[in-house]
């Protein structure tokens, strides 16, 4: 029997930005790693044939395809459409964001026909007056119900969901209307590679090397948090300190407790330092540049358990416990938003429980940073101080999987499993396209209510400048502006003032020689014309062009205007 074909899914344009894919950068963030290992995933495991960018320079597509050539082994094409010609996204049909900023592109797309494409957008965090802006932007950008905003987590679905009733409900207070909301919100978790972590002989050499490199003996036993080392933007340390020392109390052989990650600045790394020697006095504290790659890469073969006792808000998904099941690491890990999607208590690892202070009482603290008194790095400090990690859950969670390596296997192969299962990222990109084909069909279903009504503009707020300053000269242009030729205009002279270096600032705009040309030469043999019928000498499509191209030629004496009669 011959194997039924896979089913050919849709390609996508990228809205490239290299902020959202560096992870060369000194401040490395989860929404980085995230957006490169979406790019690099697309590019190995989507089967496209060529690879398209939408960026609004070509030194942005440039960095696209450099980073696109990275991954590439087979050297595909690339491709630019530039962003103020959204009508090329036609031809892929799904407009593809590394974040939640739907609006724009919404806007964008209303210059032409809306069922043209789809926007679908990703979400981090969702804690930054930011991302709740661009997040609230949605009940009234045009976004239509072939666009998607991709939740990497049920807790990032539920947020967003308030976020918008309490928007859409202010909305109706002070307009008397509730706006409608067609917008898909699936969810869909991000992707690990998981050939990324190695296994086997190679995982065993990387584990001796690294073990030996630290002074971590054979019988001793390794934790490792992987991420920002901060206590107020990523998980406050002393709950993860006072667990692992707890536990270490009880174990056989020493503990050591490596964190690879990266200090925002010298005060926080003395605060941790600081922490980990009051807090864990018999455990040793090992701390290591996580941005290095081969630390990135290989640190985890070093471990026998993972920990992240997240308790920001700042959270969304936590890639970090996802790549440590897919390191084949048990884990312990705080019940908190995203992980709880990922770990399942007692087969990968342990959840701990978690709480935090209740609804109603931190409207102080929104009001601090509403009121710019706060800055946003102290506004999630200060929330993660009433958000409690369970201690004890932690401390006997640690204790049983360092007294038993059975265990520690049993539940490390467990999570690889699932890792491979759920969250590799060719399974994870199958998703994206399947969501995308699932926007394609609903795009083609659609009736033509999208259009924008003639005449409006297609971002209420970014209206053609010449119609909303059209009250700034004394003289309106319509088709009946008499104009006629300056004695000494010329295609010479036209060409001098190209030229010149302070009209390079128009140039792309400026009218063709060739409309210049029909428009002296006109002008020459019938003498004075309307505005109008010099306009009409050239097709519909270039008549706005040649509108502005009139007083161009007039800016610089060229041609000289008067009122109609």
């Amino acid at each position: 029997m011959s194997a039924v074909p896979r089913p050919v899914l849709p390609n996508a344009a990228f809205q490239h930005a290299a902020d959202a894919v560096d992870t060369s950068r000194e401040r490395l963030m989860g929404r980085h790693a995230a957006g490169e290992g979406l790019l690099r995933a697309y590019v190995r495991h989507a089967g496209a044939d060529r690879f398209l960018c939408q960026a609004p320079d070509r030194a942005g597509f440039e960095d696209f395809a450099r980073r696109v050539q990275g991954f590439d082994e087979r050297r595909r094409e690339c491709q630019w459409l530039p962003a103020d010609q959204p009508d090329k996204l036609r031809g892929p049909g799904i407009l593809q964001l590394y974040g939640p900023e739907l609006a724009e592109p919404a806007f964008l797309r209303r210059h032409g026909d809306q069922r043209g494409h789809s926007i679908v957008g990703l979400t981090h965090t969702l804690s930054s007056h930011g991302a709740m802006d661009h997040v609230s932007a949605l009940a009234t950008a045009p976004v239509q119900a072939w666009d998607a905003l991709i939740c990497t987590s049920a807790t990032a679905k539920t947020v967003v969901t308030r976020l918008l009733d309490n928007w859409r409900d202010y909305l109706k207070e002070r307009t008397g209307a509730r706006p409608p909301l067609e917008i898909e919100l699936p969810v869909i978790p991000l992707g690990v590679d998981c050939d990324g972590f190695a296994t086997g002989a190679a995982r065993a050499a990387q584990r001796q090397a690294w073990r030996s490199k630290l002074g971590v003996a054979d019988g001793d036993i390794a934790v490792l948090f992987f991420g920002r080392l901060s206590f107020h933007a990523k998980a406050h340390p002393v709950a993860m300190y006072s667990a692992v020392e707890r536990a270490a109390r009880k174990a056989k052989g020493k503990v050591h407790l490596i964190q690879a990650g990266w200090f925002a600045n010298d005060g926080i790394a003395k605060q941790l330092r600081d922490g980990a020697d009051a807090f864990a006095p018999s455990v040793n504290a090992i701390f290591l540049d996580g941005r290095k790659p081969d630390i990135r890469r290989e640190i985890w073969a070093a471990a026998d358990v993972f920990c992240s006792l997240s308790d920001n808000i700042q959270e969304t998904f936590g890639l970090t416990p996802v790549e440590a099941m897919a390191a084949g690491l048990p884990s312990v890990v705080s019940n908190w938003d995203g992980y709880r999607d990922t770990l399942r208590d007692g087969a990968d690892g342990f959840s701990v429980p978690t709480v935090m202070a209740p609804a109603g009482t931190g409207e102080g603290i929104a009001l601090r940073y509403q009121a710019g008194i706060d800055s946003y790095d102290r506004h999630i400090g200060v929330a993660s101080q009433f958000a409690a990690v369970d201690v004890t859950a932690a401390a006997a969670a640690f204790e049983r999987l360092f007294a038993d390596p059975n265990l520690r296997a049993a539940m490390g192969a467990s999570a690889r499993t699932r890792a491979e299962a759920e969250f590799d990222w060719p399974k994870v990109i199958r998703r994206y396209q399947e969501l995308w084909a699932a926007l394609a069909r609903r795009r083609v279903q659609a009736s033509e209510t999208a259009a924008r009504p003639a005449g409006a503009p297609a971002h209420p707020l970014r209206d053609d400048p010449f119609a909303v300053f059209a009250a700034y000269p004394s003289l309106a242009f319509d088709r009946d502006l008499v104009l006629s030729p300056a004695p000494d205009a010329s295609l010479e002279r036209v060409t001098r003032l190209r030229a010149t270096s302070m009209n390079d600032v128009a140039a792309d705009e400026q009218p063709p020689q060739e409309h210049v040309e029909v428009i002296f030469r006109t002008l020459k043999e019938y003498g004075p014309a309307r505005a109008g019928d010099l306009v009409q000498l050239f097709p519909e499509a270039r008549q706005a062009g040649v509108a502005r191209g009139l007083v161009w030629l007039a800016k610089f004496d060229l041609l000289r205007f008067a009122p109609p009669a």
